[in-house]
């Protein structure tokens, strides 16, 4: 629903290399395409050297990709041959998406910036969250922090390791727990892992620690 505008039946969009073991490109990319009916289009095989970098870049032309996927090390390298091309090698791209763990520095809003000015982007949506939400918890535009991921729940609990943890009141920091169509509820092969920390409506602990 983010990207309603950008993504439509035809409609071209990216996603970076090397995602396949992640959810950006193993989840999220596909899914897009799958209940958008957009194409998705492979940039490259890798995205490490400056060449692999330049022929993304010749790609989003040839290919008419409105949109990329990815993660903010990948857009570094992008943004480092960018100004090396013409305007128009940017013509169709409208938007681009940005992944980061919530383990992670957030990407600052010079950055979100300079993206959005180097590559002519309409908008630039930047989502964060635990790995277990795919990264989908919350996220923000270059207007600034738009919230929680459209349905998504969130609770601050004050025990990490019982399922009838009381609700901290706004500003208490606490164990983070979430809810969602996207949210996992247990991990490949270790299926008790989380399952075991899924209270009686339905919120898993991520273990995270998080104020309201």
């Amino acid at each position: 629903t983010l990207f309603r505008s950008g993504l439509g039946a035809e409609s071209r969009f990216g996603v970076m290399p090397n995602h396949h073991t992640n959810p950006v490109g193993a989840i999220i990319a596909p899914y897009a395409a799958l209940t958008s009916g957009a194409v998705l289009v492979h940039l490259n095989d890798n995205m490490f050297t400056d060449d692999h970098a330049i022929t993304a870049i010749e790609k989003l032309s040839t290919e008419e990709v409105t949109g990329i996927l990815g993660r903010k090390g990948d857009f570094d390298l992008l943004l480092k041959h960018a100004g090396n091309f013409d305007d128009d090698q940017y013509e169709n791209l409208k938007w681009v998406a940005l992944f980061e763990s919530a383990n992670e520095e957030a990407i600052p809003d010079a950055y979100i910036k300079k993206l959005k000015d180097t590559l002519l982007l309409d908008e630039v949506y930047v989502f964060r969250g635990p790995i277990e939400t795919a990264y989908l918890t919350s996220y923000r535009t270059s207007a600034g922090p738009q919230g929680l991921v459209p349905h998504t729940e969130a609770k601050v609990v004050g025990d990490r390791g019982t399922t009838d943890a009381k609700t901290l009141t706004a500003g208490t920091r606490g164990n983070l727990k979430l809810k969602g169509p996207h949210v996992t509820a247990s991990y490949y092969n270790n299926a008790g892992l989380l399952s075991e920390l899924v209270d009686e409506k339905g919120f898993t602990s991520t273990s995270r620690d998080a104020t309201m």
